[in-house]
């Protein structure tokens, strides 16, 4: 059944992505990486493990980061922070149903992400220039 976000909660989500970020590296490609324990992220911000599935599901559904390698017992995880949690745009989320963040926020990201580029007329310069390479072979 979905819930809306506490305040509580919120901050629990808030927390974890915060204790990512300030041990992430930021890679070649510009994106920002961590590599860990993410048992003991929670263990050591006194989180309870029982919030492990509900504060993923909303970090993944939502966004805010995806995982490129599935820890395991000697295995770290390894997952790329895309930004940060708002309290208040995960007031208005609700569990239980995918992807809840508001759409806004979500094409701010993407424009964040993309430098503000007009990527609608990036691609049509490329297409004309691809189309040109192919002409002249």
């Amino acid at each position: 059944m979905p819930r809306t976000v506490t305040e509580t909660f919120a901050r629990h989500i808030i927390a974890v992505y915060n204790y990512f970020d300030e041990d992430s590296t930021l890679i070649d490609t510009g994106e920002v990486i961590w590599i860990g324990n993410v048992s003991e992220a929670f263990k050591e911000l006194g989180i309870s493990g029982s919030y492990y599935s509900l504060i993923f599901r909303i970090l993944y559904d939502n966004g805010y980061v995806s995982q490129v390698d599935r820890g395991g017992r000697d295995k770290p995880t390894t997952l790329l922070l895309h930004f940060k949690p708002e309290i208040e745009t995960l007031l208005l989320t609700t569990t239980g149903l995918p992807a809840t963040i508001p759409l806004v926020e979500r094409i701010g990201q993407l424009e964040r992400n993309t430098g503000e580029m007009n990527l609608v007329e990036a691609l049509k310069v490329l297409d004309q220039r691809v189309s040109a390479l192919e002409e002249r072979l």
